[in-house]
């Protein structure tokens, strides 16, 4: 990869840095506005409790955005960008087109999904009631 293609990554990265700064303060607001509106019966409890949830995962996911794209910045300052972090081959140019905060390469990432997959098909047949007939 050459200097223009990471200088245009970076530029790429940064702007998404600021924006997902941008939401998250305005999460942050809608939380507070939340915290000091005192409901007055059940209904408008369970509104703001859903509400205070919708904010909390919106927010979860955006730092959880915010934490990958800094890890991105971090490897282009180490000169390491474009490496996939598992294997440490390089992550090919269309792929970090697509999704320049990915820290690994298709094979990896795809390893990683199945492997996320096959977790939560056996934590669903641990479960009680989920027990299969034998015989």
């Amino acid at each position: 990869m050459n200097v223009a293609q990471i200088q245009r990554f970076c530029h790429y990265l940064e702007m998404h840095r600021e924006e997902a700064l941008r939401s998250l303060t305005r999460l942050e607001e809608e939380t507070r506005s939340l915290d000091s509106y005192y409901p007055q019966d059940v209904g408008d409890r369970c509104i703001t409790t859903l509400s205070k949830e919708s904010l909390f995962q919106r927010t979860s996911g955006r730092r959880g955005f915010l934490r990958l794209i800094e890890a991105a910045l971090a490897r282009i300052r180490l000169g390491a960008f474009g490496v996939c972090v598992q294997c440490g081959d390089d992550i090919d140019l269309r792929r970090l087109e697509a999704v320049p905060w990915t820290q690994h390469c298709l094979r990896c990432q795809l390893g990683l999904e199945r492997g996320k997959q096959l977790n939560t098909q056996r934590q669903r047949s641990d479960q009680p009631g989920n027990l299969k007939n034998v015989g």
